[in-house]
């Protein structure tokens, strides 16, 4: 191998911002992609745009839709699955601008 120990660089330094690729994500499936959110409640975490809710909040109701799927696709073993998700750690990604 002639890269052995050598410095690769895997990324091209294009840099993506979710506030423009939400529209276009919303506009490719036919939804409204409002560019700017308003939140009725004060953000839990700093300025800038942000759910209303958490990742936990969100997943409290969704264990029995994931072990439907799971059971539909015949995957009855990816039911534990749902109990290792780090809901909280998502609201770091999902929260941001």
């Amino acid at each position: 191998m002639q890269c052995v120990n050598q410095a690769f660089n895997i990324d091209n330094g294009d840099l993506i911002c979710w506030r423009h690729m939400w529209p276009r994500f919303a506009a490719y499936f036919g939804a409204d992609g409002a560019k700017q959110k308003f939140l009725e409640s004060e953000p839990a975490y700093g300025d800038g745009f942000q759910q209303e809710f958490t990742m936990v909040q969100w997943a409290t109701d969704k264990k029995e839709i994931w072990e439907g799927l799971c059971m539909k696709a015949g995957k009855s073993e990816a039911k534990t699955t749902f109990d290792n998700g780090t809901w909280a750690m998502q609201d770091w990604p999902f929260r941001r601008t």
